[in-house]
């Protein structure tokens, strides 16, 4: 009779779970974000509206080109990757994924807007201060014509948009274990300060920073916890039935009826 061959011993086979441990050092990105910006805004430029002469030689200087690469552009670029980062652990939970994935999408088009207003500031401002240092009657004309109406809705929609999406993201946040409640609380404000209310008042940059740092910070804690957490765990053994002997069953299944 022909029987089929049964392996002899247990078998066990090792399953690699998701984990949020690849992410983490992404969502740290956040607080970093703060702290670029802190150093971007700490010192606010005059008001070019009242003073422009003061405005001109504030913004010819290395350290406003500086900050604007540097703690303005590359700040909000690290900030995607951070959200990125954040939406992702936020989706592997399962729960608040429609905030997620929203305040993922706003971030992006929020940060297309404000990056074309920083690297306006970046350029067009240092150039526009050297017309007026070089005393070009025609300086603040030229100022008046980059700050348009398209240029301010640009940077005011990008703002609006960004400030949006933290406040989605910081709800998001919800959905990682162990989360403080302030920390959501501080970084949802630190998008509406730093984008939105920051534009008109500089001082409010700085406060968003701070917020972007203590709520970074406390988010980005809680997900190197749950990726501690989800390490210890990541492995599912599953074991097949017990070994079956061939010989047995064959008995088994060839055992005479008794007819009686």
């Amino acid at each position: 009779m022909e029987t089929t061959h049964v392996p002899d011993r247990h078998r066990s086979t090792a399953v690699d779970l998701p984990s949020l441990r690849q992410v983490t050092r992404g969502v740290w990105l956040l607080p970093v974000f703060g702290v670029l910006t802190l150093w971007a805004t700490i010192t606010h430029q005059p008001d070019p509206s009242t003073d422009f002469s003061s405005w001109a030689r504030f913004v010819t200087t290395d350290e406003f080109l500086a900050k604007h690469l540097v703690g303005s552009i590359l700040g909000l670029a690290l900030n995607l990757v951070g959200v990125g980062a954040l939406t992702w652990a936020t989706l592997a939970s399962g729960r608040h994924v429609r905030a997620a994935t929203w305040g993922f999408s706003l971030t992006v088009l929020g940060s297309a807007g404000l990056l074309a207003g920083f690297g306006v500031a970046a350029f067009a401002q240092p150039a526009i201060g050297d017309l007026e240092i070089q005393q070009y009657t025609g300086a603040s004309a030229v100022y008046d014509d980059v700050y348009g109406i398209p240029a301010i809705v640009t940077l005011v929609g990008g703002g609006l948009l960004f400030a949006i999406a933290t406040v989605l993201l910081a709800r998001a946040a919800a959905a990682i274990e162990g989360v403080p409640r302030w920390a959501r609380i501080a970084y949802g404000a630190s998008g509406p300060l730093i984008a939105f209310l920051g534009v008109a008042f500089g001082p409010f940059q700085t406060l968003g920073s701070l917020a972007a740092i203590a709520g970074g910070a406390g988010i980005s804690t809680a997900v190197r916890r749950t990726a501690t957490a989800d390490r210890q765990g990541t492995q599912l053994t599953v074991t097949a039935a017990p070994p079956v002997d061939p010989d047995a069953a064959g008995a088994a299944v060839e055992e005479p009826v008794d007819a009686t």
